[in-house]
């Protein structure tokens, strides 16, 4: 078995893990604002398990510790924003952190990685949209923190995230065979 499905397999269990967690902590919502985030919660898990098997799949497997280390943290963090469904200035700011890794990881990759110009520009469009999401989410996190329009907030985390992933369909981003 090589690398590629090693690290694909590890990140089916460590996630699916998080998406049971997930559904479980749906009995436990008891107002729109935590559905809010529990929806936003739940779109962001599929997105990070969907990018992490894809850029696994198509720029290859992890073999430098310092984008193994961005991996563990990144996928420990967003399950971790489990926890924090109730305070959403923390919710915030943990995205912000896990977009923030991503970039990192991406950083590394271009650094380390022999890649072809396809993936050059891959990882250059998703580096300028993770930039954007930091950015947004920390920005998210001080305004919950500061005024406490939370629902409005959340409701607008999920419109940008479903625009974003729309915005990638539509540029292409993830379409890597033309």
């Amino acid at each position: 078995m090589d690398s590629k499905n090693i690290q694909i397999g590890l990140i089916n269990v460590v996630m699916g893990v998080g998406f049971l967690l997930l559904l479980l902590m749906q009995r436990t919502l008891t107002n729109l604002e935590a559905w809010i985030f529990w929806i936003a919660t739940a779109t962001f898990f599929f997105h990070w398990y969907w990018g992490l098997v894809y850029f696994i799949s198509y720029v290859g497997p992890t073999e430098n510790m310092a984008e193994l280390a961005f991996d563990f943290v990144t996928v420990g963090v967003v399950i971790s924003t489990l926890v924090w469904l109730d305070v959403p200035y923390i919710w915030f700011a943990i995205f912000a952190a896990t977009f923030a890794c991503a970039v990192a990881k991406y950083l590394l990759a271009q650094k380390y990685r022999r890649l072809s110009s396809h993936l050059k520009n891959y990882i250059s469009e998703k580096i300028r949209i993770h930039v954007v999401a930091t950015v947004l989410f920390m920005t998210g996190s001080i305004l919950a923190f500061a005024y406490k329009f939370t629902l409005f907030l959340g409701i607008l985390a999920l419109a940008l995230h479903l625009f974003t992933l729309g915005y990638m369909q539509m540029r292409k981003v993830y379409n890597l065979h033309d």
